[in-house]
C-alpha cells in the first residue's frame, strides 16, 4: 500500500508479482499485468471508497496509460480487496485516445443476467463519468497515478509471489 488520500487507497504491485482468481470454475495463478510476452509489468492501481471502478496505471511505454476496471465497489477482505468485474474497460492511451473496451462482453452478461440490471445501470453510469474524467484529465486521473508508479518503481521491491489456498 502507498498510501491514502482524498482519492482512495492507492497499491503498487511490483513486476513479476502473481495474481490469484477464479477463471470460471477453476483457480488461476498468473502475473499481473501481463504484457504480449506474458511477463508481469509494475502497476499502481486506486481503489476509490464506494466506487464502480478500480483505476490501474502502466509504465508511460506502455500503449495504454491508465485502465478502468468497472466493477461493483470494491469491499476490503481482510487484506484482500474484493469486486466484481462488470466487463466495461475505458482506458487512456499514450496520445490521449479515450476507448471503452468489452461493450458486447457487457451486454451478453446483461442479457444471460449475470449482470443485473441496478448493476447495468451504476456501471453504464461509471462508465460515462470515467471517459469524462480520463479525457478531462482531471483528478485523480490526471499525472497523479503516473508520479507515484515512478516513485514506487523506485523502491525496487521485490514481486509479490501469491499462491492460491486450495
Amino acid at each position: 500500500m502507498l498510501g491514502v488520500d482524498e482519492y482512495g487507497t492507492w497499491l503498487y504491485t511490483p513486476p513479476g508479482s502473481l495474481y490469484c482468481g477464479h477463471d470460471g470454475e477453476r483457480m488461476a495463478v498468473c502475473d499481473v499485468a501481463q504484457d504480449s510476452t506474458g511477463a508481469g509489468r509494475p502497476i499502481v492501481q486506486l481503489v476509490a471508497p464506494g466506487a464502480w471502478w478500480i483505476a490501474t496505471w502502466y509504465p508511460v511505454t506502455e500503449a495504454r496509460v491508465v485502465t478502468v476496471d468497472i466493477c461493483t465497489p470494491p469491499v476490503l477482505a481482510g487484506q484482500t480487496w474484493t469486486y466484481v468485474d462488470l466487463e466495461l474497460d475505458p482506458w487512456l492511451s499514450l496520445d490521449g485516445a479515450v476507448t471503452t473496451d468489452d461493450w458486447d462482453e457487457f451486454r451478453g452478461a446483461c442479457a444471460v443476467g449475470q449482470i443485473g440490471q441496478d448493476e447495468a445501470v451504476q456501471a453504464i453510469a461509471a462508465t460515462a463519468a470515467v471517459e469524462d474524467l480520463l479525457r478531462r484529465g482531471i483528478k485523480p486521473f490526471g499525472h497523479e497515478g503516473a508520479k507515484r508508479l515512478a516513485t514506487a518503481q523506485e523502491l525496487a521491491l521485490p514481486p509479490l509471489l501469491i499462491e492460491p489456498d486450495d
